[in-house]
């Protein structure tokens, strides 16, 4: 036997962690889940709740111990609710950003202006804001593309590529899960 089957078989002949354990956890998560989803219509536009942070914390601790005590049976089922709560903690901090800080996540008017330069333009332009900007501006390429695209405007598309940011995590687990196991998958998220 490995060092985490041991532990996950410790836990479980000590605390009793069963189905029943699984659905109360499952049932605590969703229901953390959706206050922390609300926590966002606190405070108005640009201030966070302290509660927010707390209740996210409290989410990643949920799937930490669902992780650790991830059971032999019906492994699949579990793994797959783990990646979705995963995919949700992220989903929920990337649209808080998004929802508390309209028109583009964190520096409202320098990056909205840079993404709707690239749009009107069609490329970078050396001058203006672009030259004080020291990385390469992938994200407001990708905003940019969508945006053209879809026809979208730029605050829907930053939701989109936000969305498309959060699921391109099941990549990471999946390598992980190939390299190691599910459970290094699941972490790596």
């Amino acid at each position: 036997r490995r060092h985490s089957s041991n532990f996950s078989h410790f836990v479980t002949e000590k605390t009793g962690y069963d189905q029943n354990m699984h659905k109360m956890l499952n049932l605590l998560f969703f229901g953390i889940l959706f206050i922390t989803s609300l926590t966002l219509l606190i405070g108005g536009l640009y201030n966070f709740s302290i509660i927010f942070f707390f209740l996210t914390s409290i989410l990643a601790v949920l799937a930490l111990i669902d992780i650790l005590l991830l059971p032999e049976e019906n492994k699949k089922k579990h793994v797959f609710t783990i990646v979705i709560k995963i995919a949700l903690i992220l989903l929920v901090l990337r649209m808080g950003m998004l929802i508390k800080i309209p028109n583009y996540g964190n520096y409202i008017g320098y990056h909205y202006n840079m993404i709707k330069t690239l749009i009107e333009l069609g490329h970078k332009p050396m001058s203006t804001f672009f030259s004080s900007y020291r990385s390469f501006p992938g994200m407001h390429y990708f905003v940019s593309i969508v945006s053209i695209i879809t026809n979208l405007p730029i605050t829907y598309s930053s939701w989109t590529i936000s969305f498309l940011q959060t699921m391109s995590l099941l990549f990471i687990f999946l390598i992980g899960r190939t390299v190691f196991n599910e459970k290094i998958g699941l972490l790596a998220m």
